[in-house]
């Protein structure tokens, strides 16, 4: 079983929505990282490019979710990707951008109807 502190760290890595997601300088300060975190040695980097997480930032339906997660898993296994690709050729193309993008503070939950208020 978890202790506490674990369970608190897993719970807001793990939320749906980036925006409600711990930042990673904050989860570094937090109270399950003491024993791990070194200030002096831990590596930076600049923010990711926020294109590779597109389908974050758009309004899509549970179908278009579970097929921009099935291509980013392929990635990981090339000859997949190319019997994937082979078997799609005659199915129209899948594009993230027919979706619209969210607006400011709102969620994939929120309805459609919530926004035109």
């Amino acid at each position: 079983m978890m202790n506490e502190s674990a369970q608190d760290m897993t719970r807001k890595m793990l939320r749906w929505d980036p925006m409600d997601r711990i930042s990673v300088d904050d989860a570094l300060q937090h109270e399950y990282m003491d024993k791990l975190h070194c200030l002096e040695d831990e590596p930076t980097r600049e923010a990711l490019d926020t294109t590779d997480f597109e389908f974050e930032r758009r309004k899509i339906n549970l179908t278009a979710l579970r097929q921009e997660i099935f291509e980013e898993a392929l990635c990981y296994h090339p000859e997949l990707l190319a019997e994937h690709q082979q078997d799609i050729l005659d199915a129209p193309a899948h594009d993230i951008k027919q979706y619209r993008l969210l607006v400011a503070g709102e969620s994939q939950y929120s309805s459609d109807s919530e926004q035109d208020a």
